[in-house]
């Protein structure tokens, strides 16, 4: 085929573009246990282990890895380990002040629902029957807490401090999760009424998916506005994939993490994480962290066996 030029460009040849060859390579938790017997019985968390072969996990001249998609099935009350407890001070007609720290069991509870509790428990302890605690009901039914004795009687929140008996330090408690806030003008003060901050009432926000042996070879590290910095595979948001218009005072208003769901995410543009071509993958280590930087453990939440799809290229 003759060929000729245009502006020095060669017209008439042609270059074939394709993608790079590509491997699934695909992983599931609760491949830790070799077996069923061994599951049986097992005791390692879904959120923290290791998966070993007697042979190579995946071998290939492959130098990128990156995580497409990822199945987590949201099984972690928003009520559990630092949010369970909060404290409380009231005084009824002028009396002597009653200060107490008021516990509530693990589960899942969406914001109408536990407003309900709190308001019951808090007309146990008090007496007071008149005493309202709600959720987005205010005029302009912003998702807030918001209570009211109805009378002379003045009530307040404040955070557990931090002890043997309560060890989460720098973690989300109930009292944040509330929206409260401390100051002179905070929750934390005796009154008749108060309100918090818009919330969705939600322990984490997010999952951090870290495994230090796939990461090893990143040269070019991550980072994060937290307080705590890992190479990461994937942040995982706890957020449904669309939105849905309830308003906050009904029932049925249950934001993510209120209520168990399954989080499928699939990334359209996914991490690509360096691999060393001569190197194969052996054995490979996962964690699961939460917002705050803790590792979850099954000894706190209640686990579930969770699953991603790797795509390793050649280039």
């Amino acid at each position: 085929m003759s060929t000729f030029k245009i502006n020095s460009a060669q017209v008439g040849s042609a270059i074939t573009v394709r993608p790079s060859a590509t491997a699934l390579f695909t992983v599931d938790s609760a491949d830790r246990y070799a077996t069923y017997d061994e599951a049986r019985v097992g005791t390692s968390s879904p959120y923290d282990f290791i998966i070993r072969k007697s042979t190579s996990l995946l071998n290939g001249f492959f130098s990128r890895i990156a995580l497409t998609e990822v199945v987590f099935p949201f099984t972690i009350p928003n009520i559990g380990g630092s949010t369970t407890s909060m404290n409380l001070e009231y005084q009824i007609d002028g009396g002597g002040l009653i200060q107490q720290q008021i516990n509530f069991s693990e589960r899942f509870a969406t914001p109408v629902e536990f407003a309900s509790a709190i308001q019951s428990l808090i007309r146990t302890l008090s007496g007071n029957v008149a005493f309202t605690f709600e959720y987005g009901t205010g005029v302009d039914r912003q998702p807030t807490f918001n209570y009211d004795t109805t009378n002379d009687d003045t009530v307040a929140f404040s955070p557990v401090a931090i002890s043997a008996a309560f060890p989460f330090p720098n973690q989300i408690q109930l009292f944040d999760m509330l929206g409260f806030k401390l100051g002179a003008n905070g929750n934390n003060v005796l009154s008749t009424d108060g309100v918090g901050e818009p919330t969705f009432f939600q322990r984490t926000k997010y999952f951090d998916v870290v495994s230090t042996f796939l990461t090893g070879n990143q040269n070019l590290k991550d980072g994060t506005s937290a307080p705590i910095v890992r190479d990461i595979i994937a942040r995982v948001y706890v957020e449904y994939e669309n939105s849905y218009n309830v308003p906050p005072d009904d029932p049925l208003f249950a934001p993510a993490g209120t209520v168990p769901i399954t989080i499928y995410r699939k990334y359209p543009v996914p991490k690509h994480i360096q691999w060393d071509l001569k190197q194969p993958i052996g054995q490979l280590n996962f964690q699961v962290y939460d917002q705050d930087g803790v590792l979850l453990t099954t000894e706190d939440y209640y686990g579930q066996d969770w699953a991603f799809t790797l795509l390793c290229s050649e280039n």
